[in-house]
């Protein structure tokens, strides 16, 4: 019993960090998602005239990436987590001072306080907290410019319920088939995805262009 409400606690810290716990995750997020953040990029393909959405950016490492490897893009990111907004602020406040980048706390699915449309979104590990993802992606949808592309990472359902603290239901576990479907229905006119195996699982980059 203690086991299983221990999980759950430190689930719910990788949906919104906090506290002691929520440092211990945001440590973790920050080697885990390293790589993830690097294949994104590239495929992302970020160009001089960019304008990019990073949707639950964290520690903003994503962003700082983005915004050191181009002088000229520009990108917005949004968390709902006030000690990950913290790190992201401080992280990428050369670019927040410059004007080149904003950061944005709110919930994505509930933020109304968008001014702009992006060439490119994307979304890494996140794709799990997301209760319905018809609302989420009609959103994004709306959010990107024609012919504006939108790239997720994610786990399968198989690697997410092998590890104990994200078999819990704080983890939403979307099979690729059910991904590719709610992102055509919304009116996504190409998805494509890649494969890469991860201890032994699957794990995906998803992009879709509208």
């Amino acid at each position: 019993m203690f086991k299983e409400t221990f999980n759950r606690l430190k689930a719910q810290q990788f949906r919104k960090p906090s506290g002691l716990l929520g440092l211990d995750a945001a440590n973790f997020m920050r080697n885990n998602n390293r790589g993830y953040i690097a294949r994104v990029c590239d495929i992302l393909d970020i160009q001089d005239d960019d304008i990019l959405l990073e949707i639950g950016c964290g520690a903003g490492y994503a962003v700082k990436s983005i915004a050191g490897s181009n002088s000229l893009c520009r990108v917005d990111a949004i968390d709902f987590s006030a000690l990950m907004l913290k790190r992201a602020r401080k992280n990428v406040s050369r670019y927040i001072d410059s004007g080149r980048v904003r950061i944005f706390d709110g919930e994505f699915g509930a933020f109304g306080l968008f001014d702009t449309v992006y060439s490119k979104i994307f979304a890494i590990n996140v794709i799990y907290f997301w209760d319905d993802l018809s609302p989420i992606f009609s959103k994004i949808f709306k959010l990107l410019k024609p012919g504006g592309h939108f790239v997720i990472f994610m786990s399968s359902p198989e690697r997410l319920r092998a590890r104990p603290f994200t078999a819990d239901m704080v983890f939403n576990k979307y099979s690729i088939t059910e991904v590719r479907a709610a992102l055509l229905k919304v009116g996504f006119l190409t998805v494509m995805h890649e494969t890469v195996e991860k201890e032994g699982f699957d794990t995906y980059y998803v992009e879709a262009q509208k």
